[in-house]
């Protein structure tokens, strides 16, 4: 190995006749001085230009003044509201339930794992715990029966304490065939991130003896049949319900059930005169007379 201890590295081309090394005396052999010569030459990409004015921002752009500048940081609302999202716990169901909502808000997520009334009673406990070292508790759960049934459990687990969030059933129903899951199974998971935000953002506290609805509204509305009259009339009673409980996120309801979800989970009649605008149907209801038009409903959006 051929060794040099010249103060020059002749014959290299980044090493010129006269230019001299002006550090201390080296040994090196030939691939090493080719090593650093190769180094010295690759381009610098992450390095910023010596030739960019300090005040110039990310693009070359002029920054003339400090509210520019600001305005290239993070706002202090901002902050704030990740760091609510931070103290809050998300109540789901599943695993994938978990990997949406996460994927939306950096909040924490307590998996009820599919639970039921009684597996949820022997998880009540955990939850209680981690419910604890959070600032809010808001349910989350699909828009079906099983959800709504996993609702009344949290409540009980969670009085006064959990907020609940409703996605209408065609925010999350899969529109086509994902994996294990088939298109139209329904689930939070199929919700985009944009809609899980919306739904949390808008979370209520359940009220046990709130009375804004009464039966008379949603006979009304034609949402429900006085005992006795025509079975078309009490179908059509039937699918509109079917639609409306859709499109609250609050799953099948019979009409008791109906105007209980109405009142304890703090839907107001704007909420429902919006809903029943959105369906693809339209009545007219004159009671004095018992006459209502009875059309099939078969879409919500």
């Amino acid at each position: 190995m051929h060794l040099w201890t010249s103060p020059l590295l002749p014959s290299h081309p980044l090493c010129g006749a006269q230019q001299a090394y002006k550090g201390p005396r080296l040994f090196l052999s030939a691939a090493h001085a080719d090593s650093i010569a190769h180094k010295v030459a690759a381009p610098q990409r992450h390095l910023p230009s010596q030739h960019k004015p300090a005040s110039q921002g990310a693009l070359g752009t002029p920054l003339h003044s400090k509210q520019q500048r600001r305005n290239r940081t993070v706002s202090k609302t901002t902050r704030l509201d990740n760091k609510a999202w931070l103290e809050t716990l998300v109540v789901v169901e599943g695993p994938s339930d978990q990997y949406a909502v996460r994927k939306a808000v950096p909040v924490q997520v307590f998996v009820l794992h599919g639970a039921s009334k009684s597996s949820v009673a022997a998880t009540a406990q955990l939850l209680k715990t981690q419910a604890d070292s959070c600032s809010r508790v808001i349910a989350l759960l699909d828009p079906d029966v099983a959800g709504r049934q996993s609702r009344t459990v949290i409540d009980a687990c969670l009085p006064g304490k959990c907020l609940h969030a409703f996605l209408p059933v065609w925010q999350a129903t899969a529109a086509e065939d994902i994996r294990s899951k088939l298109a139209g199974d329904v689930g939070v998971e199929h919700a985009l991130p944009q809609q899980i935000t919306q739904a949390l953002t808008e979370a209520r506290p359940s009220c046990p003896g709130r009375k804004e609805f009464a039966r008379a509204d949603l006979v009304t509305w034609g949402l429900l049949a006085e005992m006795g009259t025509d079975t078309a009339l009490q179908a059509g009673c039937v699918q509109r319900r079917a639609a409306l409980s859709a499109a609250l996120g609050l799953g099948n309801c019979d009409g008791k059930q109906l105007l209980r979800q109405l009142n304890i989970y703090g839907f107001s009649r704007q909420h429902v005169v919006d809903a029943l605008a959105t369906m693809n149907f339209s009545f007219t209801a004159v009671l004095a007379v018992g006459t209502l038009s009875l059309p099939i409903v078969t879409a919500w959006q």
